[in-house]
């Protein structure tokens, strides 16, 4: 098993990495011989002659679409019979749906929370309507301020005349001192309605932005940004984000 440059999950740091969406280690992988490379090139972009490496080297090449959430729930399935694995894929598949059902569930029947997510640390880049992370908004109670679809990058003065009410950071991976980076330049927005409530929400979990498994815990997340439940107490920063304004 092996992963790419840009994997960030703990869990798998140890693996060898052959490549990413540029450069592939085809040496590495003739050592390595996996049965299945999974890729993610848009239609037309597989780079010339990845088929044919990969067909030499006697490995099936899956090159998936990850745009909508309904496109993670196929390529789970498509990924477990695979590696045969289609059980386990269906249970987990039936889990993550369920996760998701149960936030839907939750905030059903509040109002939907006028919400920016934010890509880069740069603060500059957005994910727009749809694609996967906008369905995980709109599950977990929230309406996307950017009314463009696909990713977008704004100007400051774009930003301000977004006004959202919250706005959902993603730091994947983040350092204190880029979390802190950010908040500043946040900050440099004070008449922003999420800024002026402490409403800009930092997560800087690795899994963030990975349309893959980890889409229930993203749900859960923007959910409990949008929607906090009422606690008796105060609630105990997690290690995995921060929140500032």
């Amino acid at each position: 098993m092996a992963i790419s440059n840009y994997d960030r999950d703990p869990s798998v740091a140890d693996l060898p990495r052959v490549g990413d969406y540029e450069t592939i280690d085809w040496e590495k992988l003739s050592q390595l011989r996996p049965s299945v490379i999974v890729s993610w090139y848009g239609p037309g972009k597989t780079p010339a002659g990845f088929g044919e490496r990969a067909r030499e080297l006697g490995i099936r090449e899956l090159n998936l679409q990850f745009n909508r959430l309904a496109d993670v729930y196929d390529a789970l399935v498509v990924l477990g019979d695979a590696v045969g694995e289609k059980p386990a894929a269906q249970t987990e598949l039936k889990q993550l749906k369920d996760r998701v059902a149960a936030v839907q569930h939750r905030v059903e029947g509040q109002s939907k929370m006028r919400a920016v997510i934010v890509t880069d640390a740069s603060g500059l880049d957005f994910a727009g309507r749809g694609n996967y992370l906008d369905d995980l908004l709109n599950a977990a109670g929230g309406e996307n301020a950017i009314r463009a679809t696909g990713y977008v990058t704004l100007d400051r003065e774009a930003i301000a005349a977004l006004k959202p009410d919250v706005v959902l950071q993603l730091l994947p991976g983040a350092d204190a001192t880029a979390v802190a980076t950010n908040r500043e330049f946040w900050n440099g927005f004070p008449d922003l309605p999420a800024v002026k409530e402490h409403r800009v929400c930092q997560f800087t979990q690795t899994y963030m932005m990975v349309p893959g498994s980890h889409v229930a815990d993203v749900a859960e997340t923007f959910a409990a940004a949008l929607h906090p439940m009422p606690v008796s107490q105060p609630a105990t920063p997690s290690s995995g984000g921060a929140r500032g304004g």
